[in-house]
């Protein structure tokens, strides 16, 4: 199982990279980055990051589930 506070932490991190709310305050924030405004591309890698980073953590066998290999 991994530690919680990490995973915590880490979603807390892609949060404030996804949602641009404090964009407003960075100067040159609306200048354009492949053709739209850097806010916006901040919000759409971050939440790809959200979702491969939900993805990797629920690969992982649940607490009370075997792996394939571990039946008897």
């Amino acid at each position: 199982m991994r530690n919680s506070f990490q995973v915590w932490l880490t979603y807390s991190l892609l949060l404030v990279l996804s949602v641009p709310w404090y964009w407003h305050w960075i100067p040159g924030a609306n200048v354009t980055l492949f053709g739209m405004p850097r806010w916006a591309v901040s919000a759409l890698v971050g939440s790809a990051l959200v979702s491969c980073y939900t993805a990797w953590l629920l690969n992982a066998p649940w607490p009370g589930e075997q792996a394939d290999g571990d039946r008897s």
